[in-house]
């Protein structure tokens, strides 16, 4: 039986594809004794592909809170200490006068690194070395730890917040660390775990996978094939990304969003889960407070980081729409995930739009879902 919330929602995704705000999207949600799963549009318009249950989508940075959870689970297994020293892990790795940067610090985005796609000097740095939305092809092991780590800060590890390439160096950890690649020690660590059969990193993509192509708005209309963003997909020489390098299916994204809602002991211990929802963001400030602001949905006030993850902060006036302890994050393209585990309610959203911009797609699921009474 279709529920009000399940026709509110089906209606807003098909208004998407129709107004051509996305070419295709699917959405998943679960609370207690409800589910609702929707597809909508093309994964490939020019081919007249339907997102279909199997479709994958690259969902780019949200992949930074798989990358988290695998530490965290090398953490709770005595692999990783989160203040353990980065160089301890990776050879060639140099701290410099800076401080020392600790695993906290790249979970939490609290090292002093930023993304050479960014303005400024430290950014324009980052480009020059090849490091702009990942390190730079064919750089590998020591001689890439040592350049990414000898570039300028734009502050002291714990100083301050700044969205960057730490999810990337995080990556680098789990790999040296577990002496396999990352594709295999996310697939061990979350994927398999969590049951999300389905997913894998781009480098791995290859003609079997049915992947949402991604898309941008051309300028005259109609949507155009976003080359730029799909050029390590299918490349096993592509360096393996732990902030952007997610293929995954909408089932798969949200059974990650059902694990943090759920939160369960066999995943994760409870001191570990806490850990990982609690703000990080130094003295307590929200997202806004960073050197630079991640993407425009997050950069709300009362929204802090925690490891890996975006977290609704305590003590604000209360709005419905934004509930203390709600977790999730987004991706360039559009894709994101939410949890509230007061409520047991996990919602993963999907889609292929690049770049996404300020277009409001989580901050309307988000309102319908709580404005609207996911319940009813």
């Amino acid at each position: 039986m279709t529920t009000p919330l399940e026709s509110v929602l089906r209606r807003y995704l098909t208004d998407l594809v129709r107004g051509g705000v996305v070419p295709g999207c699917a959405l998943e949600l679960s609370a207690p004794s409800r589910r609702i799963t929707l597809r909508e549009g093309y994964a490939d318009v020019e081919a007249g592909v339907p997102v279909l249950a199997e479709t994958r989508f690259a969902v780019y940075s949200v992949t930074k809170v798989v990358t988290a959870l695998a530490a965290l689970r090398l953490v709770a297994d005595r692999a990783l200490r989160l203040d353990g020293p980065v160089a301890d892990h990776l050879p060639g790795w140099v701290d410099g006068g800076g401080g020392t940067v600790r695993l906290v610090h790249l979970l939490a985005h609290t090292a002093g690194f930023t993304y050479g796609s960014r303005q400024g000097p430290v950014a324009e740095a980052y480009r020059a070395a090849g490091f702009v939305r990942n390190a730079p092809e064919g750089v590998m092991g020591e001689a890439l730890y040592r350049r990414f780590s000898m570039l300028p800060r734009l502050f002291p590890p714990g100083r301050a917040w700044s969205y960057s390439l730490a999810s990337d160096v995080l990556g680098w950890v789990l790999a040296e660390v577990r002496g396999r690649p990352l594709q295999e020690v996310l697939r061990t660590e979350v994927f398999e775990p969590l049951g999300m059969r389905d997913s894998l990193l781009m480098g791995d993509v290859n003609r079997d996978f049915p992947v949402a192509v991604v898309y941008r708005r051309g300028e005259t209309g109609g949507w155009q094939r976003a080359e730029p963003v799909m050029r390590d997909w299918g490349n096993p020489m592509a360096p393996q990304s732990g902030g952007g390098g997610l293929i995954t299916t909408a089932a798969d994204l949200h059974g990650l969003a059902r694990a943090l809602a759920e939160q369960p002991d066999t995943f994760l211990p409870r001191a570990l889960w806490r850990r990982c929802t609690a703000n990080h963001i130094p003295g307590g400030r929200d997202l806004r407070s960073g050197v630079l602001s991640p993407l425009p949905g997050r950069a709300v006030r009362h929204v802090g980081y925690g490891l890996g993850i975006a977290v609704v902060l305590p003590g604000h006036d209360g709005s419905p729409n934004l509930p203390p302890g709600e977790v999730g994050w987004e991706g360039s393209t559009g894709s994101f995930l939410f949890a509230d585990p007061s409520r047991r309610l996990s919602v993963a959203f999907l889609t292929h739009a690049h770049p996404f911009g300020e277009l409001p797609c989580w901050r309307d699921v988000r309102r319908i879902v709580y404005g609207y009474g996911y319940l009813r």
